[in-house]
């Protein structure tokens, strides 16, 4: 993130009090370690053009996942990841660290995080399974991974793991459940991968042999040959993708400098709604409504 301060220095203390990407309500250890982790995956980059193949690729990365119950001063990065994944996310259910408690304090609950490293460094805690045990299955409430370690294996690893669980506990079959979002294409299609015979009438849940799970392996050049067929440009080049990691920096920065310099108190800010709606809903749809709740809290200084 890059902002460019105020031109007049008196204007400084204001400027960096009103940059909202400074307040905090608290920090995980991976958000002190956020300058390192872009240090290694520039290195990773940089490995990735030396490599002929995905396959190459993955296998040169000596990819280690471990996998331990959640403690607890590790359950406001659960909940941190609960709320900031989305991609990787099969139900996408949000929890504070106490709603985590909570569930854990059920008698057949399980919540599993999942910590990765590579030849080039620690990605972190980057992945949360929580789970409930029934009469022949493991039921996964939540499953989720950070888009850092996607494309990795990291994933089959996961689930194959959590399969053996099961079957060490006696266990058949492990339920999956992922209904579609906006986001989580990336969930349906590993899913989805699982085979269509396990999914349920409804198509967003899968009951899965815990057997065959449990001997899950992630093929890279299978990926490639799925990437190769995707739709070429005009002049029949592939579509680029887009960075994996920081991807929207420079926007962000752009909307932020904007609320440091410009949407510094109420007026402003409702100056500024009231700009955007006559912009986008006329005049006369504007002078039909009243004023959003939130806003009659700001004004009144009795935001909750």
């Amino acid at each position: 993130m890059t902002l460019r301060v105020p031109r007049n220095p008196a204007s400084f203390a204001s400027f960096f009090e009103h940059i909202w990407a400074f307040d905090h309500t608290g920090t995980t250890e991976e958000d002190r370690s956020r300058t390192r982790m872009y240090q290694e995956n520039a290195q990773r980059e940089s490995f990735r053009t030396q490599t002929p193949s995905l396959n190459d690729f993955v296998a040169g990365l000596l990819v280690h996942v471990e996998m331990a119950e959640a403690t607890e001063d590790q359950l406001s990065r659960v909940s941190q990841l609960t709320f900031r994944t989305s991609q990787f996310n099969f139900t996408t259910i949000r929890r504070s660290a106490s709603e985590i408690r909570d569930f854990l304090k059920r008698k057949n609950a399980g919540c599993l995080v999942v910590r990765v490293a590579d030849r080039f460094g620690d990605y972190g805690l980057v992945g949360v399974v929580m789970y409930e045990t029934e009469a022949d299955r493991f039921k996964l409430d939540t499953f989720l991974l950070s888009c850092r370690v996607l494309g990795r294996g990291v994933e089959h690893t996961v689930l194959s793991r959590i399969s053996q669980r099961a079957l060490s506990a006696g266990k058949k079959f492990v339920e999956l459940t992922c209904p579609p979002t906006e986001r989580n294409l990336p969930a349906r299609e590993f899913v989805s991968s699982l085979g269509d015979q396990y999914r349920s009438k409804a198509g967003e849940s899968w009951l899965v042999p815990a057997e065959y799970l449990a001997g899950l392996q992630y093929n890279p050049d299978e990926k490639t040959r799925q990437g190769n067929d995707k739709p070429a440009t005009a002049n029949g080049e592939k579509q680029p993708l887009p960075p994996a990691f920081g991807f929207g920096i420079s926007a962000r920065s752009e909307h932020l400098q904007r609320i440091g310099e410009e949407l510094y108190d109420i007026n402003r800010v409702a100056k500024a709604i009231g700009e955007f709606r006559l912009r986008t809903q006329g005049p006369d749809e504007v002078a039909e409504t009243e004023p959003s709740g939130w806003l009659i809290f700001l004004r009144r200084g009795e935001l909750p």
